[in-house]
């Protein structure tokens, strides 16, 4: 079997985990998870519910977007196989085993949800429950325009020159990928969503601010707030079409995949 590991890194994310390790759980065999010093039951939610799962703590004290790639590059020159990088609001749907390729980007869609907009219930997945988004080839105005990432083995389509992450390891997605990811950092459901959002933003480093990393955080240096993420996420809706078909098909797909493979 294709050994596959998913890895992503956290900070007090106590309201996303359960969901994000049950999913991925069905789909990789690994997973690592990597600490930026949370402070609430992150850490014990994870050893709960993956236990053969490994958790790192982080070197870096902040979110800094290029030493949080260059820790990740070190961590995944130990794996042996396929892996792609996620964040905790990124939600993979396919079978690790399918690809034609040792380097391929998968599509992004992102789902918007304002507040008091659904009664979500917190026992089922997001794309149960939210059906709209935006998708993979409609920009979002309140971020960079490349939304796909990167599923690997180490090396580039050449077979010789190792890996290395661009900072924020946004890339632009390929249609033909057998691969999905929902992203519901817009999932406005409750208030912890708010908050989690929220909390970034001072873990980011001055030098960062200045240079505008990761702009989506701290509203282009000047402090992203509630009223602001609300605004934002009712612009979104605005342009947001019905995704219910696209992530259907894509966990068809999936599920189609899954039955093929396992009867080889």
């Amino acid at each position: 079997m294709i050994n596959s590991t998913v890895i992503t890194h956290f900070y007090n994310e106590e309201f996303l985990l359960p969901f994000w390790i049950k999913h991925h759980q069905q789909r990789f065999l690994n997973g690592i998870f990597i600490d930026y010093g949370s402070t609430d039951n992150s850490v014990e939610i994870i050893r709960d519910l993956a236990p053969n799962w490994k958790i790192l703590k982080s070197k870096n004290s902040s979110f800094s977007a290029v030493e949080v790639d260059q820790e990740i590059n070190e961590i995944e020159s130990e794996i042996i196989g396929r892996r792609i990088v996620l964040t905790v609001t990124e939600f993979f749907i396919g079978d690790p085993r399918r690809s034609d390729s040792n380097y391929s980007v998968v599509p992004t869609v992102e789902l918007v949800c304002n507040l008091n907009e659904i009664d979500f219930d917190i026992n089922n997945s997001f794309s149960n429950q939210i059906t709209q988004g935006l998708p993979n080839e409609t920009p979002n105005p309140f971020r960079i325009k490349f939304k796909g990432r990167v599923f690997h083995d180490g090396y580039l389509q050449d077979g010789k020159s190792k890996f290395q992450y661009m900072p924020g390891r946004h890339y632009l997605s390929e249609s033909s990928s057998p691969f999905l990811i929902y992203r519901v950092q817009n999932c406005l459901v409750n208030e912890k969503m708010i908050d989690r959002r929220l909390q970034i933003q001072h873990r980011i480093p001055m030098k960062d601010i200045e240079n505008n990393f990761g702009f989506q955080h701290h509203f282009h240096g000047q402090g992203l707030t509630r009223e602001i993420l609300i605004s934002e996420t009712k612009i979104l809706k605005s342009m947001s079409i019905d995704l219910s078909e696209i992530i259907q098909k894509a966990k068809e797909l999936e599920e189609e995949t899954i039955t093929l493979l396992d009867c080889i």
